[in-house]
């Protein structure tokens, strides 16, 4: 299995790594699929906090974006002011200092 949980430093899960399944038309005929996916803890608790207690889940949306890593030299002088960039970097505990970008095709 290549699921699990996404922690931070302290050893707190702020996530939860899995694979879902999907249904997809490739060729025109309608296939499963299978993608890679987190949820974070905070999502998971506000669902199954209400379960729980017997009252119905909130309705959660998904972004449906895949995100990628982007290094800030290539993120000047895109959509990103140099307030936010020196921000980014400021801020950065590793280097090279990087952003997550939703992946264009």
């Amino acid at each position: 299995s290549q699921d699990g949980v996404v922690a931070d430093d302290t050893g707190e899960v702020v996530a939860y790594w899995a694979s879902f399944l999907t249904q997809v038309v490739k060729d025109g005929r309608l296939q499963n699929g299978n993608y890679f996916a987190g949820i974070t803890a905070d999502t998971i608790e506000d669902i199954v906090g209400p379960l729980r207690s017997g009252t119905p889940p909130p309705c959660v949306y998904a972004l449906g974006a895949e995100m990628e890593k982007l290094g800030l030299s290539a993120a000047r002088g895109m959509l990103m002011d140099s307030a936010m960039t020196e921000e980014a970097e400021a801020k950065c505990e590793h280097w090279p200092p990087q952003v997550m970008t939703v992946k264009r095709r």
